[in-house]
């Protein structure tokens, strides 16, 4: 069963509880039921969070952010080759140098950008800082460093959540499972036990559901939309046979047409033909009796 349909059920159960006032009145049932919901409320909190992390949310607007600004300062670099002044256009270059060098792209991969524009913010803010200064860029370094800086930071957290989270939901889907199967027992036994209490409701409810499971969620072929599960399918038609053509030959028998009865006469000198009878063992046609063996 996927998180979420293993989810969906807890939560079905433990909602449909809820509403069983004259069970909840049970102090064991009331026990049983508490620790479905508390359960069920831990699983919920950590199929969210394996589901998106908000850091990536953030991770992913600093991301855009950093690639701006990397976009900026390249056009802004470019501009400088045609200055007059030729320091200018010469620094220019020699940042754009450096900035190829180390292969900086908005579309690289996540921890590589991160990794190359630290090192790329560190030569300009000392090897080239006199470069970056004369051309008056360090407004676009400072903003590129800060938001890599965050990023750096955020994806240190994620991996350092990760395992976490995963681990976390796997755990809590288990804990689910036993405090489902506990609160099954409670009500099972006290429908034996207690006669007063009226369980059959919830029994007959719980039946329902549990058969759906088996038979919608679980099952191994998805049910086509508007296909009743309940309803037989019609047999197949049998194929009718195609005779093959006659003269094609591909090494397996031929289906042949039933021939007429004067299309072939039979061959006078044919054995079992009209025409010489066979031999009869012991030579001659009827001249003597035939050669026998001994008898004891």
């Amino acid at each position: 069963m996927t998180n979420g349909a293993h989810f969906l059920f807890m939560k079905n159960v433990s909602d449909r509880m809820a509403t069983e006032t004259a069970l909840l009145a049970h102090p064991k049932i009331k026990k049983a039921a508490d620790l479905l919901a508390a359960a069920t409320k831990k699983e919920d909190d950590c199929y969210a969070k394996s589901q998106k992390s908000l850091i990536t949310v953030d991770i992913h607007k600093a991301d855009q952010e950093r690639g701006r600004m990397l976009n900026a300062l390249r056009k802004t670099l470019k501009g400088f080759a045609d200055h007059p002044e030729a320091d200018k256009a010469r620094s220019a270059a020699t940042i754009l140098k450096v900035m190829t060098a180390y292969r900086l792209d908005a579309r690289m991969q996540l921890e590589r950008e991160t990794g190359a524009i630290i090192s790329f913010v560190g030569d300009c803010e000392k090897t080239y800082a006199t470069d970056v200064s004369s051309l008056g860029v360090k407004p676009y370094v400072d903003s590129l460093k800060a938001a890599n800086e965050k990023i750096e930071k955020w994806l240190t957290e994620r991996s350092d959540n990760m395992p976490q989270t995963l681990g976390s939901l796997r755990t809590a889907r288990h804990e689910s499972d036993l405090a489902y199967q506990w609160l099954v027992r409670v009500v099972n036994a006290l429908a034996v036990v207690d006669d007063a209490l009226d369980t059959a409701p919830f029994i007959i409810h719980m039946n329902k559901v549990v058969h759906r499971n088996k038979t919608q969620v679980i099952g191994s072929k998805k049910k086509k939309d508007g296909e009743d599960p309940e309803k037989p399918k019609d047999p197949k038609q049998p194929k009718e046979p195609n005779p093959k053509k006659p003269g094609k030959d591909d090494g397996k028998p031929d289906i042949h047409l039933p021939e007429d009865k004067d299309s072939k006469k039979p061959d006078p000198k044919t054995p079992g033909g009209e025409g010489e009878k066979p031999k009869q063992p012991g030579g001659s046609q009827g001249s003597g009796p035939d050669i026998t063996l001994p008898e004891e």
